[in-house]
């Protein structure tokens, strides 16, 4: 066991304390918890560091909470801020999202399977009580990218790509920061053993537009041939100044020809971006 070598980053919007009391116990419940070095806690709705406060009175844990408070300033640099905040002791960044909780073994099989691939890749964990839609081989567990809900990252890695591109506020951005993962000569898995309880067929707001427009940014960072179908997707949806988004668009820096060769994205698959999920066999 890799003793005190993880940090995890979680950030919190509006969430309710019953989803910020399960979160935070399910990381107190692992088998592997001594590998756990500190959680970093990010409030960007500025009102639910009471329920983390609640939460350490009654738990009094051995694990270092760091808490910090400010701005919605989207998924993406959130992370990215909590990142630039870890113990130089860690070599591995989890994200993770509050909405959810973690099955006991998570961590253990996130960390068993970053071990057997010397640090070398990002892995996610699998979804439960529905799978993600995106394909993983069941051999290899290789997937075309890694989901951003339990993510685990080695931080060489994260460094190394300068972690998540904050151009993308909400949605998509893992799937950016796979990619580039890839680009750079790295792997994405998905560790089939490593569940995380995360339901989200009651989603609490409407995040079409949001959603589409990082679909769209996505498509032109990476140089995709059918952009024009996203943008006629998320015109379709939502009444959105045309000139003004294809404006902002063209600020957006497009990965060098030869990275989008080798990785090779899929954007046959519209709002996946990779081959539809395996059926348990």
């Amino acid at each position: 066991m890799e003793n005190k070598t993880l940090s995890i980053g979680i950030i919190l919007f509006n969430n309710p304390k019953e989803e910020i009391f399960t979160v935070l116990d399910s990381i107190l419940n692992q088998t592997y918890i001594t590998a756990i070095n500190e959680i970093l806690i990010r409030d960007q709705s500025r009102n639910c560091l009471k329920f983390v406060n609640e939460w350490l009175s009654t738990k009094n844990p051995e694990i270092l909470i760091k808490t910090y408070s400010g701005d919605n300033i989207g998924f993406g640099a959130g992370h990215n801020f909590m990142f630039n905040k870890i113990s130089k002791k860690s070599t591995l960044y989890l994200c993770l999202n509050p909405d959810g909780f973690l099955r006991p073994t998570c961590i253990e099989n996130l960390i068993k399977l970053s071990v057997t691939k010397n640090h070398l890749a990002v892995i996610d964990a699998t979804q439960e009580p529905i799978k993600h839609q995106k394909i993983y081989d069941h051999k290899t567990s290789e997937t075309p990218w890694s989901d951003g809900a339990c993510l685990l990252i080695p931080c060489a890695i994260y460094k190394k790509i300068n972690g998540f591109d904050e151009t993308f506020f909400l949605y998509c951005e893992d799937v950016d920061i796979s990619w580039r993962a890839k680009a750079a000569g790295y792997k994405c898995y998905t560790a089939q053993n490593a569940f995380f309880y995360h339901d989200t067929s009651d989603d609490r707001s409407d995040r079409t537009e949001v959603l589409l427009k990082s679909a769209c940014i996505l498509a032109h960072k990476w140089r995709a041939k059918n952009l024009i179908l996203y943008l006629l997707l998320l015109y379709k949806k939502i009444d959105v100044d045309k000139t003004a988004f294809i404006r902002f668009l063209n600020q957006v820096s497009q990965m060098k020809i030869r990275d989008v060769r080798k990785v090779a994205p899929d954007f046959s698959n519209k709002l996946v971006f990779a081959a539809a999920c395996n059926k348990d066999r």
